[in-house]
């Protein structure tokens, strides 16, 4: 298939991001725009993410405890000039504090397949996310440092040391570098320890000025303005860092909640309110008793009784051998205590958008279920596309005009496949934008053609009911009648509603096509659904050839300008 557009300049090395649509994600792409051609892997799409798209940048939505579609991933990145550096980004987390079976599939399985996928493309050096946190909290007056076991016993820290041991033990011949992040937050905070925090001491709740213990419970923080300069740093360090080596992204020093208390409180007052602090032995049964009846109102407080345990204790960091190695340090301006000053003004002045940046920070979905019907149709491509074939041809052979008939059944099922791409990638970005927009052009060749509007319909009719019969086969309960109304009936709904205003449109105009001075190809007509192809031909490589379906005559601008509003 001939490239239309988006071709990636080849002097740029390539990486490959995981977790694309998450925080840090997010931002690595944003600070490394420019400097690399970035293979950007997600469960949630680009449209979702509301990641602005970039040049030198592709994005395939994919979860990477799904091995098989994770490693489909590497022709991509080979077709489009490889890649040197893996960044793993993509984990699971939540502050429940239970066990979940994410952790295993996505911390550990969906690593394993990670480092596969680096082997695969011939990757020259691996980076892994992983966390402080994964370590025990020293004994007082310690510090943990890059030669510390992340020895912590709970589900998260659990699932990164098995993660850190298989990086280690992985037979691909990559440079290893394990990143053990800081607590990490933004000038919109979006960590969910502090924005829960900020919430309730700059409120006036009658909980406002508590701290457990003496306010003294401490972690290192790190501005994620300073972690993107750091994984640039890392990745561009190449053979300068040793070939398996631990980094602590993090600052020397730790921030407790009486001193974010205090200087939250002073940015916002103008003057320091002084906290009344309340002994561990009171704070665990009160905690306990909240967490109880809030829960049995369906609205459980941030605060656990597991957060008890590590009252008045520091997680200090000694992250001096990562500095010196990499000539790198945090920024004193993006320091927490100092920064606070952005926060506070951030979460006063725009209250909003606050809510909505952070509430997104503290959602997992372990399982989004267009991803679980987008696979499932996936695996059964080949056998929907015949049936969608057999379909309309049965459903014409029952009218006096034929138009159908008029295809070769290779010509068909090339439609068919086509349209079967653009439904399923409208589906898994949750983005019906695409399918107006191919249903629109569709319509335009149809109708110049000689095609009845009526079986032009006729044919997506029988297109959804291939579609809804596969997925009624689905047996996860995520994936519910409801969804398959929005995914599938609402997308095809979309479409015959654009190619009967098409139709009406060019009756309107009653004028025939001009003479045919040249073929053009009507995709270059329209950059999205250039880049749609473009990008459908990275995931469908069977062969055929778009272009070919779409040669006619120049057409009128005023039909296919846009996507009506």
């Amino acid at each position: 298939m001939t490239k239309h557009g988006g071709a990636m300049d080849e002097r740029l090395p390539g990486i490959i991001v995981t977790g694309a649509s998450g925080f840090v994600g997010r931002h690595f792409l944003e600070a490394a725009n420019g400097k690399y051609r970035l293979f950007c892997l997600a469960r949630r799409s680009q449209f979702e993410a509301g990641v602005p798209r970039l040049e030198n940048q592709r994005w395939t939505q994919v979860d990477i405890a799904h091995r098989e579609a994770l490693l489909e991933v590497a022709d991509c990145v080979i077709d489009h000039g490889g890649a040197d550096i893996v960044l793993h980004l993509a984990g699971y987390y939540d502050f429940t504090y239970k066990d979940n079976p994410e952790y295993e599939r996505t911390n550990v399985l969906g690593t394993w397949n990670v480092l596969d996928l680096a082997q695969a493309v011939g990757a020259r050096h691996f980076i892994y996310s992983s966390s402080v946190a994964a370590c025990r909290f020293p004994p007082a007056g310690t510090s943990i440092d890059e030669d510390s076991e992340p020895d912590a016993d709970f589900p998260y820290a659990r699932s990164k040391r098995a993660a850190e041991k298989l990086i280690r033990e992985h037979s691909g011949s990559f440079q290893r570098s394990i990143l053990r992040f800081a607590a990490i937050y933004s000038d919109w905070c979006e960590y969910p320890p502090v924005y829960a925090f900020l919430g309730n001491w700059l409120s006036s709740a009658w909980n406002a000025r508590l701290l457990g213990g003496r306010g003294a419970s401490a972690v290192p923080y790190l501005h994620i303005h300073d972690l993107t300069t750091l994984l640039l740093k890392v990745a561009a360090a190449g053979d300068a860092l040793p070939s398996q080596c631990v980094l602590n992204a993090s600052p020397s020093h730790t921030t407790s909640h009486r001193e974010m208390y205090c200087a939250a409180t002073k940015f916002l007052h103008g003057e320091e309110c002084r906290p009344v602090c309340v002994p561990r032995a009171l704070a665990l049964p009160a905690v306990a008793v909240r967490q109880f009846v809030r829960g049995l109102l369906g609205c459980p407080p941030f605060e656990r009784v597991w957060m008890m345990r590590y009252i008045d204790r520091e997680l200090r960091v000694d992250a001096s051998r990562t500095h010196a190695l990499l000539g790198w340090e945090p920024t004193p301006r993006y320091d927490l205590r100092r920064r606070l000053l952005i926060l506070v003004e951030n979460m006063k002045s725009h209250p909003e958008l606050w809510r909505l940046r952070n509430e997104a920070a503290i959602v997992h979905v372990a399982q989004r279920p267009n991803l679980v019907m987008y696979n499932h149709l996936r695996r059964r491509r080949e056998s929907i596309i015949l049936g969608v074939v057999g379909a309309i041809r049965l459903e014409q052979r029952g009218y006096t005009c034929r138009d159908y008939e008029r295809m070769t059944e290779a010509t068909l099922q090339a439609y068919v496949a086509l349209f079967f791409e653009v439904l399923v990638s409208a589906m898994r970005t949750r983005d019906h934008a695409p399918v107006r927009t191919y249903a629109r052009i569709l319509a335009y060749h149809r109708k110049r053609r000689g095609f009845a509007l009526e079986h032009v319909c006729r044919a997506i009719h029988a297109f959804r009911d291939v579609i809804r019969d596969n997925l009624s086969g689905i047996a996860d309960p995520v994936v519910t009648p409801a969804l398959i109304n929005e995914y599938v009936d609402l997308s095809l709904q979309l479409a015959l509603d654009e190619i009967e205003e098409t139709y009406a449109q060019l009756a309107d105009k009653s004028d025939e096509p001009g003479e045919r001075a040249d073929d053009v190809n009507v995709l270059s007509d329209n950059i999205e659904l250039v880049k749609l192809v473009d990008e459908l031909h990275d995931v469908c490589r069977e062969g055929w050839d778009a272009d070919s379906l779409f040669c006619e005559p120049v057409p009128d601008e005023s039909v296919l300008g846009g996507a009506r509003s």
